[in-house]
């Protein structure tokens, strides 16, 4: 099946009338896409999900099943599924709605006016969100939700030499290779708790009260996994224009009272020594073509 990239309105319009008839569409707009999915916002109230590809469609998938099973779990608003189609004959990917959560998406503008009290709040909040978040029961069933980074590495170490070793010279493979059997040596990687964790917690998928400066909602669990609970601090912590910074990462570490800063540190030091590599896989996986090929022209120049 063919469908326009990026999805149009119109598009996006018909096939929510063929998945849900009971849905009277008055108003509809984009409100954002990802590399998985673009949403998309209906009668100033619900936000539908529509995946991009086959891949995008069991990641949300997942996220539905996540959803169902951690309503009423957690101190701040999840989005809670009311429209789920797992696709038809107009669409052959799952779609889910849910009521738009209300608030603004947190920046490193907005949380930049902040006093030093609501940063300490919002750090806070966080932290107490993470803490019930790896807290919560293990759900059941749900494919491929368990991760095994180590076997997930030694996985990527071998998809990726088949991908681009033919491709790359010398330097880049011995780049490669020395990144892969160096993690898969460091006794960090070995350490820390499992639990079902979020994986995407960046300040653009935590919904802020504009009003009070205040956070009130989590979005967007499309990565949620029962993984290493180190790894939900991987953007808290990142310095960058997108995020918030570490400092704000330090302060939710402080109040989560993280018992391993170090072991921490070290784990995202090496994530963030892969990550070139994480986007080749990625877009590999996601079948993402100028993504792929701007990753692999990066790795011919390492």
């Amino acid at each position: 099946m063919r469908v326009p990239r990026p999805y149009t309105t119109a598009f996006a319009a018909k096939r929510l009338e063929a998945a849900f008839p009971a849905l009277k569409i008055g108003t509809i707009q984009r409100l954002g896409a990802g590399y998985h999915s673009e949403a998309f916002l209906v009668n100033h109230a619900f936000v539908f999900k529509l995946p991009k590809s086959g891949h995008a469609g069991l990641a949300l998938e997942k996220e539905a099943q996540v959803l169902r099973h951690l309503e009423g779990r957690l101190p701040l608003d999840i989005p809670v599924i009311q429209f789920y189609s797992p696709g038809n004959a107009t669409f052959a990917y799952p779609i889910i709605g849910y009521r738009c959560i209300k608030g603004r998406i947190l920046t490193p503008q907005l949380y930049g006016a902040f006093t030093l009290r609501e940063k300490e709040k919002a750090a806070q909040t966080i932290a107490d969100f993470l803490k019930a978040l790896h807290q919560s029961p293990v759900p059941s069933g749900i494919p491929g939700l368990r991760e095994d980074f180590l076997q997930k590495l030694t996985q990527d170490y071998e998809l990726i030499r088949a991908l681009t070793f033919h491709r790359i010279p010398a330097s880049a493979q011995a780049a490669v290779s020395d990144y892969y059997e160096a993690a898969l040596r460091d006794a960090a990687l070995q350490r820390g708790s499992q639990a079902l964790i979020h994986y995407d917690l960046s300040c653009n998928h935590i919904v802020l009260d504009g009003q009070q400066n205040t956070i009130t909602g989590i979005i967007d669990f499309g990565d949620a996994a029962v993984a290493d609970t180190d790894w939900d601090f991987m953007y808290l912590m990142e310095e960058s224009e997108e995020e918030l910074g570490r400092e704000f990462g330090e302060m939710v570490l402080q109040y989560y009272r993280h018992e391993e800063p170090g072991r921490l540190m070290r784990k995202l030091k090496l994530r963030q020594e892969g990550a070139l590599f994480e986007q080749i896989l990625f877009s590999h996986a996601a079948k993402i073509k100028p993504l792929y090929r701007r990753g692999v022209k990066a790795l011919q120049r390492l």
